[in-house]
């Protein structure tokens, strides 16, 4: 009987506040999407970046919601049963916080210049936004507590982004943009790879605790496949063009 109790004080249970906090999220991406495409010139918009938008959107919306519901449950203190899910949802709300605010101190950047050194400035600000998503991504990944065999999670998405620094940084030394069109290619294979590590780790998970993982918890981890998914769906639309 206490262990139930327990559980109920420690559960998450959403709100209709987490309802309108996600509606505002959903509405904060779709604007920070708008200007993303703004600064790049595109003007319209293809299937192939609407199957990019709107999974990392519903990611994204979502993750920035379990977030908020973390943080005010920590302010109040109250206990929570921290999961690895919860765990992946902190990752994936941190990192839309930083690419939001990312985003803004860019258009900031470029905006002023004119269009031939803000397509040579773009560059510098990729390597930027990478650096800074790594250490973001770290330091959210080892504070936060979780079983350390989940932390393998944060491979993958490191790869890639210190495949983008040495793609853009081969582009700036080189002007030869072979090397960075071959490491496009490989983010197929590392996205795939993260997925199958990611899924893994919760197998092994679920197969190796005692603990009852809640219903935020596999949330978490569909959340995280949802937000790796538009690559791969990306390449079967081409695919399926050709």
């Amino acid at each position: 009987m206490d262990t139930v109790q327990e559980n109920q004080g420690t559960s998450l249970r959403l709100s209709l506040l987490d309802l309108f906090i996600w509606t505002t999220l959903a509405a904060l991406t779709c604007a920070l999407w708008t200007i993303q495409t703004a600064n790049f010139g595109g003007g319209s918009v293809n299937v192939t970046q609407w199957l990019f938008f709107v999974p990392t959107a519903l990611a994204f919306a979502t993750s920035g919601t379990v977030l908020a519901l973390l943080a005010r449950r920590w302010f109040r203190r109250l206990p929570i049963d921290f999961q690895p899910g919860h765990w992946l949802f902190c990752l994936t709300g941190v990192v839309f916080l930083y690419h939001a605010v990312a985003l803004l101190v860019t258009s900031a950047i470029l905006n002023p210049m004119s269009v031939a050194d803000a397509s040579w400035m773009t560059w510098y600000v990729r390597i930027g936004q990478d650096v800074g998503f790594l250490t973001v991504f770290l330091l959210t990944g080892f504070l936060m507590p979780v079983r350390p065999m989940w932390r393998l999670v944060l491979v993958m998405p490191c790869v890639m982004s210190l495949l983008s620094i040495l793609g853009v940084t081969w582009w700036l030394v080189t002007e030869n943009a072979v090397v960075w069109l071959y490491l496009l290619r490989l983010e197929i294979v590392v996205v795939v790879v993260g997925l199958l590590v990611l899924l893994s780790i919760a197998a092994w998970d679920k197969a190796t605790t005692r603990d009852r993982r809640d219903m935020l918890h596999w949330l978490g981890v569909a959340t995280v496949v949802l937000l790796n998914s538009p690559p791969i769906v990306i390449r079967l639309y081409e695919a399926w063009l050709r």
